[in-house]
């Protein structure tokens, strides 16, 4: 403790030790000096942002968020070709699954009908 009242009695108060060390740096060496102009990022808008979108070249496939995949015209056709088999997947799928539904509602009214029958006849 004695040590720490020692060191405490011998710096003056009010000055700082470390204050001398603080050098200013050259214009140079600061972010942007005072001649040159502040140059703002403008805010992309919504216009910006589609007309941006639509420059992207045809033959670019999205990989993610944020990186695309440059294609050569053999891809882009199997891409192509690939995305149209899908389309009409879904449209089967589409077909097959109305017709279904086509039948279970001609298979309910069927029952509708036969329990409205027989509730008349009894």
């Amino acid at each position: 403790m004695t040590f720490l009242h020692e060191a405490v009695e011998q710096q003056p108060s009010g000055t700082n030790d470390d204050a001398e060390e603080v050098q200013e740096l050259p214009a140079e060496h600061t972010l942007q000096s005072e001649s040159e102009p502040v140059h703002l990022e403008k805010k992309r808008t919504f216009e910006d942002t589609v007309q941006s979108e639509m420059d992207i070249p045809s033959r670019l496939i999205p990989q993610s968020s944020s990186t695309f995949m440059l294609l050569d015209e053999e891809e882009t056709s199997h891409v192509a070709k690939s995305r149209k088999l899908e389309i009409k997947l879904l449209e089967f799928k589409i077909k097959t699954e109305e017709k279904r539904l086509l039948a279970e509602e001609k298979r309910i009214e069927a029952f509708t009908a036969e329990n409205l029958f027989q509730t008349i006849n009894k």
